[in-house]
C-alpha cells in the first residue's frame, strides 16, 4: 500500500493514489464521509504519484512509470499523458528510481523534482505543455530520502529541502528567476526522516 497525495481543487479534496492493481486513481473525498474513486485509465505505477493544483484549478499529476520515466497528465484528461522527455532532444535525462514531487511555483508554472538513478536530485519545469531539460539541483549531494518542494515565497519561484546522505544535514535549493541556486545547509542537526514543507498564507 502506498501513501496517497491529497490536494484541494475548488471545493473538492482529491486523493490521488496507486491502487493494489498499480493503476492510478482519483478519489474525491465527501464531506459526509467516504467518497468515490475514478480510475485514471492508462496510467500505472509501482510508486506513489505526485499531484498539485494549477492556478486555474486543474489537478496535475506526475508519476514514475515502470520504465523509470516520468509521466504527466491533467486529472480531467488522464488519457492525454506525456513522457517528460516528449519534445526534448535525444538523450533526454529524466528518469528516476523513486516517487517524484510536484508543485506550482510562484510564477504559476509546474516544477517536478525527482531522484536520479545516480542518487542526486533533479528538476524539470513546465512551460505550457512542454517540460524542460533536467537541471541538477543538489550539486554534489546525494540523498536517499524523499525531498520536499513548495511554491516559492520572498522572491523565489520554488523551494526544495532534502536530507543529504552521509551526515543527515537538511539542505535548501532555491529556484529564482535566474535559475537554481547552489544548495545551502539550513539545519546542522542530523535528520533521519524525509522533510516536509508548507507555505503559510
Amino acid at each position: 500500500t502506498l501513501a496517497p497525495t491529497a490536494v484541494r481543487a475548488g471545493g473538492a479534496v482529491h486523493a490521488i493514489f496507486a491502487g493494489t492493481d498499480t493503476n492510478l486513481w482519483d478519489g474525491v473525498v465527501q464531506a459526509t464521509g467516504g467518497g468515490a474513486a475514478t480510475k485514471l485509465v492508462g496510467n500505472t505505477s509501482a510508486l506513489a504519484p505526485a499531484a498539485a493544483v494549477a492556478p486555474d484549478g486543474a489537478v496535475h499529476v506526475v508519476y514514475a512509470g515502470t520504465n523509470q520515466h516520468l509521466y504527466w497528465f491533467v486529472a480531467s484528461a488522464p488519457a492525454t499523458v506525456h513522457d517528460l522527455c516528449d519534445g526534448q532532444p535525444a538523450g533526454c535525462f529524466i528518469v528516476t528510481d523513486a516517487a517524484p514531487q510536484l508543485a506550482f511555483g510562484a510564477d504559476g508554472n509546474a516544477v517536478a523534482v525527482f531522484h536520479g538513478t545516480d542518487g542526486k536530485l533533479y528538476a524539470s519545469r513546465l512551460a505550457g505543455t512542454q517540460w524542460g531539460a533536467a537541471a541538477a539541483i543538489s550539486g554534489g549531494d546525494t540523498t536517499t530520502l524523499a525531498p520536499a518542494i513548495v511554491g516559492g515565497v520572498g522572491g523565489s519561484l520554488a523551494d526544495v529541502v532534502y536530507v543529504r546522505a552521509g551526515d543527515g544535514a537538511a539542505r535548501h535549493a532555491q529556484l529564482t528567476a535566474s535559475g537554481w541556486q547552489p544548495p545551502i545547509t539550513v539545519a546542522v542537526t542530523a535528520l533521519t526522516g524525509a522533510p516536509a514543507l508548507a507555505r503559510a498564507p
